[in-house]
């Protein structure tokens, strides 16, 4: 078990594993926020006919204001 450990703990200092985690998780956040705009163009393609008011029904919000009081 030890020999295992102080094994994983060479390989991972000498590839720069924990460097190539942080280089990857930045570049998914990066890419992130692009690849949202990207989904939302072609879904707006999709032939889903009042796609916006179905996903709000899923949502639970009718709209996107609180229902008004009347006094």
């Amino acid at each position: 078990m030890k020999n295992a450990l102080i094994g994983t703990y060479g390989n991972v200092v000498r590839n720069h594993t924990l460097q190539m985690a942080a280089a990857l998780a930045y570049y998914f956040v990066l890419s992130l926020f692009p690849a949202l705009i990207f989904l939302s163009a072609v879904v707006a393609y999709l032939p889903v006919p009042d796609l916006f008011n179905q996903a709000l029904a899923a949502r639970g919000a009718s709209s996107g204001f609180p229902a008004s009081r009347a006094t």
